[in-house]
């Protein structure tokens, strides 16, 4: 016997929870072991296929020593259009509405001299201001100093975010002299979005 699916209330449904037919011949028992319980409300509450974005740096970008903002010009998933390559690379933005898992990652290039380096996330809206909860920052400005070694410096940071359809999100990164974000594969310098449940 195969999968059966249940509604909230018990009742054998007639398609499974990704909408597909199920036709059961003849119409079997019900059951009091639910193996599926799905709701109307499914759609809203777990992530449609596609929510999801990780965009990454495939060659370096010069960080001088203010805070920049760091365009990217490769993806390693784009499930809804949430990235342009040709337009506002720089951002990652909301198509369905939700809480969205980010995560970013930034990663300098090799050198010898003791650095500041520092890196932050920020929200803005569709009309281009800043989300004012928690000034606009996700991550705040984090920074690090490092020693005098010859070696590649790395930053992470990861929080869940409550995203508007039209919000977006972009990574700066910072130097105290003039320095390198380092690219070239997807897991040096990047920043990813994934949506993990609805907007309450």
């Amino acid at each position: 016997m195969g999968w059966q699916f249940f509604d909230n209330t018990g009742a054998l449904r007639t398609t499974d929870p990704f909408g597909r037919g199920v036709v059961y011949s003849p119409t079997p028992p019900q059951r009091t072991d639910v193996i599926w319980v799905d709701t109307a409300s499914d759609n809203a509450n777990f992530p449609p296929p596609g929510s999801y974005c990780k965009i990454f740096k495939s060659a370096n970008q010069s960080i001088p020593s203010v805070w920049t903002r760091i365009t990217y010009d490769s993806e390693v998933v784009d499930g809804e259009g949430m990235h342009s390559t040709v337009t506002n690379t720089d951002r990652i933005t909301c198509v369905t509405p939700g809480a969205y898992s980010v995560s970013v990652h930034s990663m300098w290039a090799s050198t010898a001299a003791a650095i500041q380096i520092g890196q932050r996330v920020l929200h803005y809206n569709s009309a281009n201001v800043l989300i004012s909860a928690a000034g606009g920052v996700i991550y705040g400005e984090t920074f690090c100093n490092t020693k005098s070694t010859t070696s590649f410096d790395n930053m992470f940071g990861a929080s869940v975010v409550l995203m508007n359809a039209g919000d977006y999100l972009v990574h700066d990164m910072f130097c105290n002299i003039g320095h390198n974000a380092f690219g070239g594969e997807e897991g040096y310098t990047y920043l990813s979005a994934v949506r993990v449940a609805a907007r309450l």
